[in-house]
């Protein structure tokens, strides 16, 4: 994500990696499919009557959720199943709100330019200071470069990927036209 002040922008590359292009692709897309199913299987164990208290460990994803409800709410298995029924719904619709809030707040970017030489600049510096490279972050920063030539703003550029992120700011610094570089952490309180 990139953040100018004005608008917040970001890469057509990093929406694809958090929502893919389809439901089941991306980070969001994948957890979020897989959750579904979780869900449609643990309500299968309620209407076979297999479910247990065991049960909650086949399912990673929303397994301590229904369980912590299940304990603070001592009831029934109906009005478990019930419970899990909303749940689900909720689940699916904070998902689908959450994205909608994103698209409309976010400005999508799309980098038609290659960008071979600073990206020459840019992996022999961060080889000679022998920090590890991501070659997906890489291209996340020509896509950062590229919106701010093609905005003319001073553009900060935010992430959440310490590791490589972090090491290399100066760099990515020096060799782009991104103004600076933050990570999402430090708008925490």
């Amino acid at each position: 994500m990139f953040n100018s002040g004005v608008k917040c922008w970001w890469s057509q590359r990093v929406h694809d990696e958090c929502f893919g292009r389809n439901e089941t692709s991306g980070v969001c897309g994948r957890e979020t499919y897989n959750a579904r199913n979780e869900f449609r299987r643990l309500i299968a164990e309620f209407d076979r009557g297999s479910f247990s208290e065991s049960s909650f460990e086949n399912y990673p994803l929303i397994g301590n959720a229904v369980r912590n409800h299940l304990i603070s709410t001592i009831c029934s298995t109906y009005e478990l199943r019930l419970w899990i029924e909303q749940f689900k719904r909720d689940f699916t619709q904070v998902c689908n709100s959450r994205k909608k809030e994103i698209d409309e707040r976010l400005n999508l970017h799309i980098r038609e330019k290659s960008y071979q030489d600073i990206k020459k600049l840019i992996v022999s510096d961060i080889r000679f200071e022998n920090i590890e490279l991501d070659e997906s972050d890489l291209e996340i920063w020509l896509d950062a470069h590229d919106l701010c030539l093609t905005v003319n703003e001073e553009i900060t550029f935010i992430s959440d990927n310490k590791k490589h992120v972090s090491a290399a700011a100066h760099i990515i610094t020096q060799h782009t036209s991104i103004h600076a570089v933050r990570e999402l952490e430090s708008f925490r309180t």
